[in-house]
């Protein structure tokens, strides 16, 4: 597989890996790879099909890998479950490195990323959110 030969590559900054079709199972590898490659900056890997799974791979992945600056999971459905492994991410100290978080399109409610604030209270990385096309209403604001 294609991410296999990432293991060992230490030059790569950035990966498109969006419309790819991957699945939980690939992203079991991408995980794998991601813990072993510390030179990865910036990771693309949106309109894939990594649901909620997906996306408690991938921050558990960006718990080993705490270089990755930019991180695109959007159109992936990985809904309010999902994004509440990112509030944890972002929660833990010392503080992430994660500079750019776009989630648009994942059937995100509105009544968990009221809750996302709080998780950033101690993290100062943080630079961009990108939460656009998702199910957020007016509870957002209350």
């Amino acid at each position: 597989m294609l991410c296999e030969g990432f293991y060992e590559q230490t030059t790569i900054k950035y990966l498109d890996l969006s419309w790819n079709n991957i699945s939980e199972k690939g992203m079991k590898i991408i995980v794998s790879m991601l813990g072993k490659n510390q030179s990865l900056e910036k990771l693309l890997i949106q309109h894939n099909y990594l649901k909620t799974k997906g996306a408690e791979l991938m921050v558990r992945a960006l718990k080993l890998h705490t270089e990755m600056k930019y991180l695109d999971i959007s159109a992936n459905e990985i809904e309010s479950e999902g994004f509440m492994y990112f509030c944890e991410l972002f929660s833990q100290k010392p503080s992430h490195l994660l500079q750019n978080l776009h989630v648009r399109k994942n059937d995100i409610k509105g009544e968990e990323v009221r809750n996302f604030p709080a998780s950033l209270q101690d993290n100062t990385n943080l630079l961009y959110l990108d939460l656009a096309d998702n199910l957020l209403d007016d509870s957002v604001g209350k």
